[in-house]
């Protein structure tokens, strides 16, 4: 469920700035709730208000105690928007998973350009690793093994 969460969260903020709707201010994206809620209608798994209200909770909007929106001025007029947080967008797109294709088009590259590292056998590399040094049974150990006594005793 959370993952149908962040791409519609990631889609609604690009298509956001990608058709220059609402203030881009510093870190955050002010939007009208009703322009926000068309575009949170088209997938009608959750009702607009749920999923804002998830959206806050997971801190992705900010909001005023008690609403799904923030008091801004604007021209001098107090009004209420969805305050976007830009950080938590560009987060989650670093999180969310490329699709198959352009994974796909980037392991041929890698195939391409590098040659696959050839490992040593398996046997030559044990036989380079130091051996531990047996110890007599004379030698003490250079540490102290704690003894514990049975409180029975």
């Amino acid at each position: 469920m959370i993952e149908m969460y962040v791409k519609e969260f990631t889609s609604i903020v690009n298509t956001l700035i990608r058709n220059e709707k609402g203030l881009n201010k510093r870190d955050f994206l002010y939007i009208e709730r009703e322009e926000l809620d068309v575009l949170l209608n088209k997938n009608a798994y959750e009702t607009p208000e749920n999923k804002l209200k998830n959206w806050r909770n997971l801190w992705w909007i900010h909001a005023d105690e008690g609403h799904l929106t923030c008091k801004i001025m604007v021209k001098n007029k107090r009004i209420r928007m969805v305050k976007i947080s830009l950080s938590v967008h560009e987060c989650l797109l670093q999180l969310l998973p490329r699709p198959q294709s352009h994974l796909q088009n980037e392991k041929s590259e890698q195939i391409k350009t590098t040659a696959p590292p050839t490992a040593p056998p398996a046997q030559k590399v044990l036989n380079q690793m130091p051996r531990p040094q047996s110890q007599s049974q004379s030698e003490k150990p250079k540490f102290a093994v704690p003894t514990f006594q049975s409180q029975r005793e």
